[in-house]
């Protein structure tokens, strides 16, 4: 997430680069994989448990 900070500075002239950015982007980007993670997790386990069982998946 060190690339998101240092385009922010490189592509914006009057913004400083600044530690709290990067780490904010930092935090803010293993939330988002972390919510996402768990959600794809659980839509490919009812997907793989459906199709063993033949069931019709939940929609997550």
């Amino acid at each position: 997430m060190l690339l998101v900070t240092l385009v922010q500075a490189t592509d914006i002239a009057w913004r400083a680069l600044d530690i709290d950015d990067a780490a904010l982007n930092t935090t803010g980007a293993l939330v988002g994989c972390l919510r996402l993670g768990r959600r794809l997790g659980r839509t490919v386990r009812a997907h793989a448990v459906a199709s063993v069982t033949g069931a019709t998946p939940r929609k997550a």
